[in-house]
């Protein structure tokens, strides 16, 4: 159990095993400027750097937290490897729920991830479920919500015949039996925060924003760059000879390999496609030096790249959910041939 005198309102979970990001140290610091929220890390990773106080290591193997995690399920649960415990993101608040004490929501957020102000974009009303996406999201701490993934889905696919499966569902945001999908039918309420954040295409070589209206998704092409402004985020758009900022909750960097290239002063740095850089004041001719050579072709080879590592993973997916919608109809049949 972590030990923290000081209450916060937000408790946000991020498990972590293995290798820490190579910018960890920028996402811990982006963290600290949301002095509302507490991050927990559970991670097998040493991390010999100072932290600030709202970003809390508690260090155990992998193995110890399947073992926490069974211990709170009343079934034999699957849980190999860590990229499975996206599935399991609904539950924290009812599996850590000894870390919450009175916070008015809990959490769960990937580190892949550049904070500015988070709570400036949260809504003035409550709502059970804050944000439709599983890089950050926020549940109201109360019995009900913390249990929300318990409740009937729309899809026959159910949350116990998720968590024993090996293979990885999506369960966090995928639309058709995820969590969200749960949350609609029962009639709880979800903000759409992913509107103010900056989601970085992952199959695009450059800045292309992806933008949420839950379950589609658009996306703004354009020349663009981020900032980091003392716990602030800014995207710096230039069009037509002009340069316009606009500030966002946060910057998604999924799947892109960054590199740490700062040197010093990490209160403010620049965010290019792919590097984190000293200041500078953007500039027309900074935007422009950031973006790809030859973006098409970047960007057919990125898209490639992904499409190997995560078309075994939908198939799987689609194979898997076939396999347990053929055992539902065998048993079914089953059970009626045996009352006739």
């Amino acid at each position: 159990m972590l030990n923290t005198a000081k209450q916060y309102p937000y408790v946000i979970f991020s498990p972590y095993f293995g290798k820490l990001p190579n910018y960890f140290e920028l996402w811990a610091r982006s963290c600290s400027n949301n002095k509302k929220f507490l991050f927990i890390v559970f991670t097998d990773c040493q991390y010999n750097g100072d932290l600030p106080e709202n970003v809390l290591l508690h260090q155990m193997e992998f193995t110890k937290i399947k073992e926490i995690i069974q211990k709170k399920l009343n079934f034999p649960i699957s849980l190999d490897t860590p990229y499975k415990l996206c599935d399991y993101k609904p539950c924290f608040g009812y599996l850590f729920q000894e870390y919450l004490n009175d916070a008015k929501y809990w959490g769960h957020c990937d580190m892949d991830l550049i904070f500015g102000n988070i709570e400036k974009f949260l809504p003035n009303k409550d709502y059970d479920k804050i944000s439709h996406l599983g890089h950050l999201c926020l549940y109201k701490n109360i019995p009900s919500i913390r249990e929300a993934f318990k409740l009937s889905s729309p899809h026959p696919l159910t949350f116990k015949e998720i968590l024993s499966s090996p293979i990885n569902f999506a369960f966090d945001e995928i639309p058709s039996y995820g969590i969200n999908a749960i949350f609609a039918k029962n009639n709880l309420s979800i903000f759409p925060y992913e509107k103010s954040v900056a989601e970085i295409s992952p199959i695009d070589a450059g800045f292309v924003l992806n933008h949420r209206n839950y379950p589609t998704i658009s996306q703004e092409f354009g020349h663009f760059i981020f900032t980091f402004e003392h716990g602030k985020i800014y995207k710096y758009s230039y069009w037509e000879n002009m340069i316009t900022k606009t500030e966002v909750s946060y910057i998604h960097l999924q799947k892109r390999q960054m590199k740490q290239c700062l040197s010093g002063e990490m209160d403010q740095f620049l965010i290019t496609r792919n590097s984190f850089l000293n200041f500078q004041h953007p500039t027309k001719d900074i935007i422009l030096s950031s973006e790809p050579k030859h973006p098409k072709i970047a960007s057919l080879c990125l898209l490639l790249k992904i499409k190997r590592k995560t078309a075994p993973k939908r198939i799987a997916r689609i194979i898997e959910t076939q396999k347990i919608r053929f055992r539902k109809l065998v048993r079914n049949l089953l059970f009626k041939e045996k009352l006739q």
